[in-house]
């Protein structure tokens, strides 16, 4: 899939990276954005983080794998929803790897 890539530039070297949605949690509320993945470590979901700091978010349920029945959700400037009959794919271990 060619859709789901990106790249940033740093010192005018391009770094490809790729994209993934996820969920973020915010107080009860679930927010749809994109997880970006970088070849050199960076990593950037709504703040600039490494493989450690995504792990820490992941174990404190702020990078959420698991949704929660009734839940609001969101994809800023898009629409507003609440989860109803959730089923996930992917553990937090699964994303990290």
């Amino acid at each position: 899939m060619t859709g789901n890539r990106t790249y940033r530039i740093v010192d005018e070297e391009r770094i490809d990276g790729i994209l993934r949605p996820i969920f973020i949690r915010n107080g009860g509320d679930f927010y749809l954005t994109d997880l970006k993945i970088f070849a050199d470590g960076a990593i950037h979901y709504r703040e600039w983080d490494d493989l450690d700091g995504l792990r820490s978010k992941l174990a404190a349920g702020w990078v959420a794998t698991t949704l929660d029945e009734g839940a609001r959700a969101s994809a800023h400037d898009l629409a507003s929803w609440r989860f109803g009959k959730v089923v996930t794919w992917i553990t937090a271990e699964e994303l990290l790897g």
